[in-house]
Parts: structure tokens; C-alpha cells; sequence
């Protein structure tokens, strides 16, 4: 029989604790992501009607059962017993919180430690919000402009010839169904205290997806463009979904073709060479696809832009503009994975890295 502790492994402090049970279980079970699409089969083979919230599964030749609430407090101490589970207990009671965190943490009802139940503790916050997931992050590669500063590259951006272009294109080639919102953008500022500073101008795009999105990406300092970079998203049936999209640094735009699973099913110039994704764009796909994936991203947006960003991956904050513009991350998003997959290396395939 196996037995999988599914997680938020969106919480930094869940994943800890989750590897904490993994590890005075010895081998009575293994911890894994709620987001394991693995994980998501077999809860909805168990229950159809899951909720998101920590849940154990056991599963065997002939039934998935599925424990949640006091039924998983009480599968967790017994499997564990009373040491074990005093022992995951004092770590969470030891968790890196603020005073001011400790406290909206423990006085939250959903949230609440039944005394004397050390797998009480441990697992009733394995579904809590992002408590400390910022303290890993670091905050100077990327940070939203607002203001004057945003103002000067958004009306930058609006009057370029590079947006008149790809408007007309977007009309020609997608009709009407698709519209370029002037009057959504952002400017974010990309950057590191000994590296020029970029800004992107992100415009979203109406129709297909939510994810569609045109950018102009700007050196700070001189005010001049130095790329631009887009994904449109059109849904092409119920199974699959077409992606136009070209980083500027490319000599064409590129078709991807992706399941409604986020798999790859081809890459296509517009003149309709096949194209097989390079080394580079695997190696680069690997650490930020398991880091998207953790903070939530949508699996066809990281293939489209792993593959677009894949030739700037190697120059730091390059990357990091070509994504900011080819996706509507967050910062948070952008600044935790940058930290992780470009500044110190990790590798988030191999490594618990957990938004």
C-alpha cells in the first residue's frame, strides 16, 4: 500500500512540515503537492468533489481512500505515534514566523492547534496562505513602477511604431476577436544593484485567453527600446490551445501548439517549419518550470515563454525582462524564481522551491 500527505506546497512553512512528517514517517508515507498532476488523478478518482485542503491518500490494487480533517489528524498520529508527532509539533511550534505572523497565524479558527495532538498541529496548516514564503525572496530584481515613472514608459510604449505594428498584425492575422487594452498596462522595473536596469511595458490583449499579452521592454536609462515580445493564446478546440508568439531577438515569430494539459505538442515557424526546442530552452524550462508550476502558473504559459525566453536565459536579468513581458506574472512570482532558477542556482526540479 502507498500512502501520499498532500500539501499547499504554495506555503514554504507547509512544505517544511510536510517534509518533516515525510521524515519521521520513515516510509510509512511520502509527502507530496496538492498541484502533483499525479496527485490530482487520484483525488479525483477517490472523490470527484475534493476541496482544496490537506488530505491523506492511501492507495492500493483495489481502492484510493482519501482522508481529510479529523480523520487525517488521527490517521497521521496513529501512523506516527505519539513521539513522532510531538516531535513535528515543536517544529512547527519553532516555525520562522514574526511575532505579528505568530499571532494572525495561531488565532486564525481555521487554523487553531488543538492542544495535546502533535499531528493536529502538523497538519492543520499545511494548507495555509503563504506565511514566510517572502522571507526567501529576494526584492531587488524586479518591482512594479507606479507614478510618474510609470507614466513616462506607459505613453512611451503607446506612441512606439513597434505597438502600431503589431496591432495592425493582430487585426490581420487574428481578426477582431482579439484587442490590444491601451488602457491596461503596467511597467515593471527589471534589475540588479550592478546591472542596467530595464523597464517592460506590459499591455494585456482581450480574447482567447487571459494570458495573451504585447510588451516593450526599454532600457531605463536611455529611454530606448531594445526588444519587444508577445503570446497570443487562441483556443483551437476543447483539447488544445495555439500560441502565436516572438521575442523580438528571434528572426520570426514562432506557433506552438499545447494541450489542454500544458503538454508540447509542436513548435512551427509561421511559414510552417518545424522547429525542435534547443538544449538551452530544456535546460532553462527545467528549474522555471518546476517553480511556475509550484507558484501556480499555468503550464501552457511556461512552455510558450520557456521556449521564447529560452536564448536570453544565460544573461540574468534578460531573462527575467523577457518573462515579465511575455507573461503576467507577478513580481513576487518573477523575484522568487529569478532568486532561485538565476541568482543562486537551485535547482527547483531537485530542490523543495516553494513560493
Amino acid at each position: 500500500m502507498q500512502r501520499y500527505l498532500l500539501f499547499d506546497s504554495g506555503c514554504s512553512i507547509c512544505t517544511d512540515i510536510a517534509a518533516s512528517i515525510e521524515e519521521e514517517s520513515n516510509g510509512w508515507l511520502e509527502a507530496r503537492s496538492l498541484r502533483d498532476p499525479a496527485m490530482k488523478v487520484l483525488l479525483d478518482r477517490a472523490k470527484p468533489s475534493w476541496q482544496w485542503e490537506p488530505a491523506l491518500l492511501e492507495v492500493d490494487q483495489e481502492a484510493i481512500r482519501i482522508f481529510t480533517g479529523l480523520k487525517l489528524r488521527m490517521k497521521i498520529a496513529v501512523g506516527l505515534g505519539l513521539r513522532r508527532s510531538w516531535r513535528i509539533a515543536l517544529l512547527v511550534q519553532q516555525a520562522n514566523l514574526s511575532q505579528e505572523e505568530r499571532k494572525q497565524f495561531f488565532s486564525s479558527p481555521r487554523r487553531r492547534f488543538l492542544a495535546g495532538m502533535g499531528a493536529v498541529v502538523g497538519t492543520t496548516i499545511l494548507s495555509a496562505p503563504h506565511v514566510s514564503a517572502q522571507s526567501s525572496i529576494q526584492q531587488n530584481l524586479v518591482r512594479e513602477l507606479d507614478g510618474l515613472d510609470a507614466d513616462t514608459f506607459i505613453s512611451l510604449a503607446q506612441k512606439s511604431p513597434t505597438l502600431t505594428a503589431f496591432q495592425q498584425q493582430l487585426q490581420r492575422d487574428l481578426g477582431a476577436t482579439f484587442t490590444l487594452r491601451m488602457d491596461k498596462a503596467t511597467a515593471i522595473e527589471v534589475g540588479t544593484p550592478n546591472a542596467d536596469k530595464t523597464v517592460v511595458v506590459r499591455f494585456a490583449i482581450d480574447g482567447g485567453t487571459e494570458d495573451s499579452v504585447f510588451s516593450i521592454i526599454y532600457d531605463k536609462m536611455s529611454l530606448t527600446e531594445t526588444n519587444h515580445v508577445y503570446a497570443v493564446y487562441q483556443i483551437l478546440d476543447n483539447k488544445n490551445i495555439m500560441a502565436y508568439t516572438r521575442n523580438g531577438h528571434q528572426n520570426e515569430a514562432l506557433n506552438i501548439v499545447i494541450d489542454n494539459n500544458g503538454q508540447l505538442i509542436r513548435v512551427t515557424t509561421q511559414n510552417g517549419k518545424d522547429i525542435t526546442p534547443t538544449e538551452q530552452v530544456n535546460s532553462f524550462f527545467d528549474c522555471f518550470s518546476c517553480c511556475f508550476s509550484a507558484a501556480g502558473v499555468s503550464q501552457t504559459v511556461i512552455v510558450v515563454a520557456s521556449i521564447a525566453c529560452g536564448i536570453l536565459c544565460s544573461t540574468g536579468p534578460g531573462c527575467i525582462a523577457c518573462l515579465a513581458g511575455l507573461a503576467l506574472f507577478s513580481s513576487r512570482i518573477l523575484n522568487f524564481c529569478g532568486s532561485q532558477c538565476i541568482v543562486q542556482r537551485i535547482d527547483c526540479c531537485s530542490t523543495r522551491c516553494v513560493f
